[in-house]
């Protein structure tokens, strides 16, 4: 969504040094950045996160940064292309608010045993490792249709998402007529297992892929 001054298209917009990704009047959006994988400009290497507040997370890998108090918000930065288990086990982290990741290409057990419920849409283009990236998350309601263009493999990627609603399915489709994919063992595994939508997604997934189609 453009803006303009008068007949002037606007480029980026700041506040201060801070890129603007996104402005409302209301509840009516009137500005998106141009990066549909990086709304809120965040720096190379760098995701944003909210955690519960009073909460201070240690970081294994990178540099956190506290943005704000209340609600709790910190940057990880970590110049990397290998994200492998960089938030793995942080029960109290509430969401992913954005995150710019061009250029990572290991992403496996990235967010495996978090707390979120949902998982924003980044640039996963040139990632060839999602092994377990999403593994046992029973707070996940819903499977992101990543860019897997460069997908090699995706074993066990989902398994264990026990309460997803959708997504699934449309994350298979896309992933199967990948080419490049290899190992796909289990990437379903009991995806959606405890929800009625969920489970019907996971039966038109073949067993190979950890499906419940014969």
């Amino acid at each position: 969504m453009s803006l303009y001054l008068g007949s002037s298209k606007a480029g980026s917009l700041y506040h201060g040094s801070t890129k603007i990704g996104q402005a409302y009047i209301g509840s009516v959006k009137i500005y998106q950045s141009g990066d549909p994988y990086n709304p809120l400009g965040l720096p190379a290497y760098t995701i944003r996160l909210r955690y519960s507040d009073g909460v201070t997370p240690t970081f294994s890998k990178g540099t956190g940064v506290q943005v704000s108090v209340s609600p709790n918000i910190w940057d990880l930065t970590y110049e990397n292309t290998v994200w492998r288990q960089l938030l793995n086990g942080h029960r109290q982290l509430l969401e992913i608010l954005g995150a710019n990741s061009t250029g990572v290409t290991n992403m496996a057990n990235m967010l495996s045993g978090t707390s979120i419920s949902t998982v924003p849409l980044f640039d996963t283009s040139a990632t060839t490792s999602f092994n377990e990236m999403c593994a046992n998350l029973n707070t996940l309601t819903r499977v992101p249709l990543f860019n897997v263009s460069s997908a090699v493999s995706v074993s066990r990627m989902f398994v264990m998402c026990v309460n997803v609603e959708s997504g699934a399915l449309d994350l298979y489709n896309r992933l199967s007529n990948q080419a490049t994919v290899g190992a796909h063992t289990d990437c379903f595994e009991l995806c959606g297992r405890d929800t009625v939508t969920g489970a019907l997604e996971l039966a038109q997934i073949p067993q190979s892929w950890g499906g419940t189609m014969v």
